[in-house]
């Protein structure tokens, strides 16, 4: 019984001596970090006006706030005709019809209010007004 608790001893003080003479111990600096700390006012409330289960009584309904509906933008009149890529630039570019006007723009370039957010091979996702729309290539036409 001394026998095998001394080997035990002496497996983990060789495993502990072992540890802290490891040489491939790698320090990486991180550098400086710094948090943002942000400002924001949530925009989902908690009425917690809930009915008492356990009550008889009932929970007054007229005293809830009107349920803010936004408007609905309408998506601009473009029409997605397709996408060019330029392999010496490696970059993308979208064929694109507004009216009776054809243009080639680029991602994140803004035309007649409308900016590109992102050029895909079957489809253009733009921003307008705040609301970003998806148009798909029209393919036969």
């Amino acid at each position: 019984m001394l026998i095998v608790t001394l080997g035990i001893w002496g497996i983990l003080l060789y495993r502990i001596i072992r540890y802290y003479q490891a040489e491939d111990v790698f320090v990486v600096e991180i550098g400086d970090r710094i948090t943002a700390v942000q400002d924001t006012i949530p925009t989902d409330t908690l009425l917690l006006n809930y009915p008492d289960p356990f009550s008889d009584e009932a929970v007054n309904r007229s005293d809830e706030p009107d349920l803010f509906v936004p408007d609905m933008a309408s998506p601009p009149s473009l029409v997605y005709l397709g996408m060019v890529n330029n392999r010496t630039m490696k970059k993308s570019f979208a064929c694109i019809r507004i009216g009776n006007n054809q243009l080639i723009v680029k991602k994140n370039e803004i035309v007649n209010g409308i900016r590109i957010v992102a050029i895909y091979r079957d489809s253009l996702a733009v921003d307008f007004n705040s609301h970003f729309f998806t148009f798909s290539q029209n393919v036969g036409k």
